[in-house]
């Protein structure tokens, strides 16, 4: 799955001395996952943080429902993360605890949050006058799957069905999830006629939902049309499926 990394830049009282090559602070915190399956069978999730860098960093966790501009202290969601704050000292790892608050959430379906990991490396030695230094914002997906579920989320992939539409006379490839799992796309592509049309940041495609792809260029389907897709798993691996394109509708 993607990582989702945001930059943040703090400039010392001498933010011209960038000019002058200043030290510069990097990210050093890694996720050891890519994302996060919160079963409601299993209980509360943990997820270890690991400082791979050469100097202490404070890190920051928390959880949002995909705004990522949202004030942490406006947020609602049905967890608690444990510690929301911890120094991890290098060569060091933190283990973070989610736990679902038990406030009600959707029993016929997967929900999505976002684990918010704020990396603030550690200021630079007092003697280093002049400094670029950067906080690191990590965002990796959590899967809140209730029990009972009909089938399983490896399944869902291939129950997808695939349509070539238009829409405001253009192509578009229209998809529809009848399953109560998320599918998070590596990869769309449209194999037509000896051609290849790739979607462009095909996304995450929600439990039950149906979406408009927009396609590169116009498209016909034929007889040998296939739509081929790569998606991520639930261990963050990359799995790939094929299924014919149904007919064209308008």
């Amino acid at each position: 799955m993607r990582l989702h990394r945001y930059l943040y830049a703090a400039f010392s009282t001498a933010a011209l001395a960038f000019a002058i090559a200043p030290a510069i602070s990097h990210a050093s915190i890694v996720i050891g996952a890519t994302r996060i399956i919160y079963d409601a069978a299993g209980g509360e999730q943990t997820v270890r943080l690991t400082n791979k860098g050469e100097s202490p960093s404070l890190v920051q966790t928390w959880l949002d429902t995909g705004a990522v501009q949202a004030e942490r202290g406006t947020l609602e969601v049905p967890f608690v993360v444990s510690p929301p704050m911890s120094r991890v000292d290098p060569g060091k790892s933190q283990t973070l605890r989610i736990i679902h608050s038990g406030e009600p959430m959707p029993q016929d379906r997967e929900s999505v949050f976002w684990l918010n990991v704020l990396d603030v490396p550690a200021r630079p030695a007092a003697n280093s006058e002049n400094f670029l230094q950067f906080s690191f914002r990590s965002r990796i997906k959590l899967f809140f799957r209730p029990a009972g579920l009909a089938g399983t989320a490896a399944q869902a992939p291939a129950q997808l069905t695939w349509q070539l539409a238009t829409k405001d006379s253009q192509p578009i490839l229209q998809v529809s999830n009848p399953t109560p799992y998320h599918v998070s796309f590596a990869a769309v592509e449209l194999a037509t006629g000896g051609q290849t049309l790739a979607v462009q940041e095909p996304g995450m495609l929600a439990p039950f939902e149906t979406r408009a792809l927009t396609l590169p260029r116009a498209a016909t389907a034929s007889s040998g049309t296939r739509v081929r897709y790569q998606f991520v798993n639930d261990y963050g691996g990359i799995t790939e499926e094929e299924a014919a394109l149904q007919g064209p509708s308008r």
